[in-house]
């Protein structure tokens, strides 16, 4: 930070410690000046101020209708963003469609109120600054991006019906015509700030600024911005506060879940993200409710539910054990799973990053949503369009009016790719400046650029760029596609996926053939006990009824006749994970000789693998027909698939056993 930045930062603090020092000096007299007065430099109240302006009139209204006035009359401490009559009525049109103050309801009064206000006294040039950590620590100036507004999570519930339930989603089936009482989320919402401060320690440009603001202004780095609206009028100091003026009434966006579905020209993404949407019974929020709005009256108490997201690894910001998703228990005691999950949920308010590396101040999220004519385009003539063709080819008029019920044929397991590779987890990285840094699912440029960008929705919990370009997945194109789209190669992409050779084998600047064996092959027979009067052999199995995701992978243990290759007697089942180790073993062994780094059509009749094992091919001309491994057995190739990091190999007669 420079001597500019720290004097005036330091500026506000040393004022404050001059108040504070003259008012313990003046605590030590017997008779103390302010006993029956009020300072001068403190001012009117917020409510006084506001009043003594003449053109807050309808700002006040708010106030005293929802009878606040005592409060923002008194002494206490808060900060208040308000907007001047004009626009009041500016801003309410534009949000809610009314002409006149008196067509706002109660619900609608406290959003604009509990929004606008934060339950502190805030200088706008400290908003951007958070509090030390410990005692041994500094105020941690110019890092904070949010703060926690007035607002109440019950005050945001309402009763949703079929049309703007996920369509595509069966949890939802048994709302749609009775409707749903409902949080889209159950956690306060934030208030999006753009300060000098903050703009300064992060590295974010005007150019970058304006951008995000749809280039509604000529905006500086010194400007001030509370969402999309400037502020004009700042530290009016009061003796319960401040109040800042803003250029718009400021009814605060929704999360980006969201700002995705209302804005219009993201339906069809949002209708993919929706397909991982759960309502989640929430008993503290029904409680509450009811207390409120049905005391005493039980008979026709309502059950609150909470929107969530099936995420992966971390369930807002708590690890989930052994990579899971989301789970929850409805009102049947029925435990409900996904098949698939998104990289964090974006209708957390609060969001945060990982499970503890930054605070819901100092950071949120950043969605790139493609346009509806963007997705049209990828599913249909883009890279997307091998997706429909897989799974979308018995919906009639696929490339037409039954586009969306041919995206929802795709399995989550396989949406989910394109979706996370859309999701960013922090904004401080992902501002236009830095477009070049952004990789995606293979840790390659996602070669995303500032023209590519229709509009910037600022939500209270993220950014969301709404594009003209889909960034497909490299899973959608590496080696590993084939194995992902297909019906009877689960047991690869679970070994692939759960031992992260995905992260290997996505890579675009090295060239790989990947062997993999179908799923009715996989017969491992165990060199350990070849000479044993019963040797042993494994038929691994897929089991997609499984509960987690780990369990869904195990092997039939069977004794075999060594001369005839006949099963003889079952002695158990092993699952990939648990207490034995060995299944899991099995197919990290597997994998590491599957996987050979170049092309194995190359001409050379020998070729080493991963794991420094050697396989030989049979080729006819350039084309690999058959493959040997360790024990000697030759394997015709059932199927290649050429892709854009090299051929993926298929086995349908057998696979290849590892020395």
């Amino acid at each position: 930070m420079n001597k500019k930045h720290t004097f005036k930062v330091g500026k506000y603090i040393s004022m404050a410690c001059l108040l504070f020092v003259c008012a313990t000096v003046q605590s030590c007299r017997d008779e103390y000046y302010y006993d029956d007065r009020e300072p001068d430099f403190l001012g009117a109240s917020i409510y006084d101020y506001l009043e003594s302006e003449g053109r807050f009139n309808y700002f006040m209204k708010v106030i005293e209708d929802l009878n606040y006035k005592e409060v923002l009359a008194k002494t206490g401490s808060k900060t208040l963003f308000v907007a001047d009559d004009e626009a009041f009525i500016k801003g309410i049109k534009e949000e809610w469609g009314f002409d006149s103050y008196d067509q706002l309801t109660p619900a609608h009064k406290r959003i604009i109120l509990n929004n606008s206000m934060l339950d502190n006294a805030y200088l706008l040039e400290l908003m951007s600054s958070m509090p030390a950590p410990d005692a041994n620590s500094e105020t941690i100036i110019g890092r904070c991006l949010r703060q926690v507004t007035s607002a109440q999570v019950i005050d945001t519930i309402g009763y949703f019906y079929d049309k703007d339930l996920p369509q595509n989603n069966p949890d939802w089936d048994k709302f749609r015509e009775k409707g749903i009482r409902l949080a889209l989320d159950a956690t306060r919402t934030t208030m999006v700030h753009f300060l000098e401060e903050q703009l300064y320690q992060n590295s974010i440009s005007a150019e970058d600024l304006n951008i995000m603001l749809n280039n509604r202004y000529n905006a500086t780095t010194k400007d001030a911005f509370i969402f999309d609206k400037m502020v004009i009028d700042q530290n009016v100091t009061c003796k319960n506060g401040y109040v800042h003026e803003l250029d718009g009434l400021l009814i605060p966006p929704g999360n980006m879940a969201e700002e995705i579905r209302t804005n219009g020209k993201t339906n069809t993404f949002s209708r993919m993200l929706d397909r991982f949407a759960v309502p989640v019974p929430n008993a503290t929020l029904t409680a509450d409710y009811n207390r409120i709005y049905h005391y005493g009256d039980d008979a026709n108490a309502e059950q609150v539910y909470e929107k969530r997201y099936y995420t992966s690894g971390s369930n807002r910001g708590t690890a989930i054990k052994d990579g899971g998703y989301l789970s929850y228990i409805d009102n049947n005691e029925i435990e409900h799973h996904a098949k698939g999950s998104l990289f964090y949920d974006p209708g957390w308010n609060e969001y945060k990053a990982g499970t503890g590396q930054t605070t819901k101040e100092n950071d949120m999220a950043v969605i790139f949503a493609p346009s509806d004519d963007a997705m049209a385009e990828y599913f249909t003539t883009g890279e997307g369009q091998a997706l429909i063709e897989r799974y979308g080819r018995n919906v009639v008029d696929a490339f037409g009016k039954g586009l969306n019920e041919a995206i929802d044929s795709i399995p989550l397991d396989v949406i989910q790719a394109l979706l996370r590779n859309l999701m960013q987890i922090s904004f401080n990285s992902a501002v236009p400046s830095r477009f070049p840094s952004i990789m995606d699912d293979a840790r390659d440029p996602m070669g995303v650029e500032k023209n590519h960008i229709d509009e910037c929705i600022i939500a209270n919990n993220g950014l969301v760029y709404v594009t003209n370009k889909v960034y497909s997945p490299a899973k959608y194109v590496a080696v590993t596609a084939p194995v992902m789209l297909s019906d009877t190669l689960k047991i690869a992409n679970w070994a692939i996926n759960n031992y992260e050779y995905d992260k290997y084998l996505l890579s675009m600047g090295s060239t790989f053939s990947l062997i993999v064996p179908n799923d009715g092959c996989m017969t491992y027979y165990d060199p350990k006990t070849i000479n044993d009067p019963e040797p042993i052999v494994y038929r691994f199995r897929y089991n997609p009824l499984a509960k987690t995701e780990a369990s869904k992978i195990y092997a039939e243990k069977w004794t075999y006749d060594p001369d005839t290759k006949e099963l003889k007697d079952s002695i158990g089942n092993e699952t990939a994970t648990g207490a034995t180790t060995q299944i899991g073993n099995l197919l990290k062994q597997m994998y590491e000789y599957y996987i050979i780094v170049g092309d194995i059509a190359n001409g050379n009749k020998y070729h080493m693998t991963k794991g420094y094992g050697t396989i030989q091919v049979k080729l006819e001309g350039d084309e690999v027909k058959s493959i040997i491994g360790g024990n000697g057995t030759e394997i015709p190739v059932g199927h290649k698939y050429p892709q854009k990091n090299g051929d993926t190999y298929r086995l349908d007669a057998g696979m290849i056993q590892p020395p």
